[in-house]
């Protein structure tokens, strides 16, 4: 990634130097293999959490009470960019690759 200065519709929208990829003349190869390692798609950040508790109600009974959060901090994860050379959206990410922020409430009775 060229840097993380501007919008983050500007970054996602040039997600690297296109100007550093050009297409080789018409029966020739390139000096670039058929997959770019260098592209990478970017980094992952997600924390998930789990609390729970369990109440005696009786002597036999209990309550499990438990809340879990995936995606804690709401962070987006997105997909790799185009790798498509020639296309116009050449470079460019589309896609969130995660969900968003989901929160899970579970109760059950233990006897």
């Amino acid at each position: 990634m060229e840097g993380i200065s501007g919008s983050i519709d500007s970054r996602l929208g040039r997600y690297f130097n296109t100007a550093a990829f050009e297409q080789p003349a018409d029966f020739t190869f390139g000096n670039l293999g058929p997959r770019t390692g260098a592209v990478r798609s970017p980094g992952m950040n997600n924390w998930n959490a789990r609390v729970g508790r369990e109440f005696h109600l009786s002597e036999r009974a209990h309550l499990a009470f438990r809340i879990s959060a995936f995606n804690l901090l709401n962070h987006p994860v997105f997909s790799p960019p185009n790798t498509n050379l020639g296309g116009s959206s050449f470079g460019r990410v589309f896609n969130q690759a995660n969900l968003s922020r989901q929160l899970e409430i579970s109760a059950k009775i233990l006897m």
